[in-house]
């Protein structure tokens, strides 16, 4: 059962990143597990038996990074990550990738959480600039319910100049960004120190559900016919 995070979380956390070594972290790995993969672990559990009894038809795999860095992307950043995420996915698909997920994580200094797509953002991005001009309706409804509450918002690096014909005013915020994603992030604090916090990211993750299904919808459409700023690869 998920209790909360610990305040040695936070402490193991900006050891990891002031002392990036072998050495160091040998020294620290029962603290890296009770503090920090630990509690991660329950959470990741906790949300996706929630998400499983509420929501079984999703089918949703859940997947924690590990605190080791991929060698083969260190660039000399050290052998570990200062920072640990889990993500919720599709089970049809073998990884997480490329298909929309949703997302927690925490590092030293913030924690966040949110739904969006790695990996294949300039595809779904495109399909969700051809829904908007196809068929807002849905996706205005969305926006709209997202503008009533203040724990989400809409995030991801905007275009300067490309893509600026939006037909929906109201949803020129989605129609314009590079990637897309609905998600909150703040600095940590004790906010991540009780049970509460576990609850809240459960509301949260479930309140992200129809953003999730709306992305895995627009995913699926099939390749629209795209022509002049939408050829490009960014």
């Amino acid at each position: 059962m998920f209790e909360g995070f610990y305040e040695e979380t936070v402490e193991f956390l900006w050891g990891i990143r002031m002392n990036n070594d072998r050495a160091w972290y040998e020294q620290h790995k029962q603290d890296c597990r009770k503090y920090l993969t630990g509690p991660m672990n329950e959470l990741a559990n906790e949300v996706h038996w929630e998400y499983m009894q509420r929501h079984p038809e999703l089918d949703l795999n859940v997947h924690m990074s590990r605190i080791y860095r991929d060698a083969r992307r260190n660039f000399g950043k050290g052998p570990y990550k200062d920072y640990l995420w889990f993500t919720l996915y599709d089970a049809k698909h073998e990884k997480w990738y490329g298909i929309p997920a949703f997302w927690f994580e925490i590092s030293a200094d913030s924690w966040s959480y949110g739904v969006g797509c790695w990996e294949d953002r300039v595809n779904i991005m495109r399909k969700i600039r051809a829904r908007i001009k196809a068929d807002p309706a849905a996706l205005l409804e969305l926006d709209e319910r997202l503008r009533e509450q203040d724990e989400f918002s809409l995030s991801g690096e905007f275009y300067k100049r490309e893509h600026s014909d939006c037909p929906i005013p109201a949803l020129e915020g989605w129609y314009r960004r590079k990637s897309v994603s609905v998600s909150h992030t703040e600095p940590v604090g004790p906010a991540i120190l009780g049970r509460g916090f576990g609850e809240r990211i459960k509301q949260g993750m479930l309140f992200l559900r129809p953003y999730y299904e709306y992305m895995c919808s627009v995913r699926s459409d099939p390749d629209p016919e795209y022509l002049g700023q939408d050829t490009k690869v960014y």
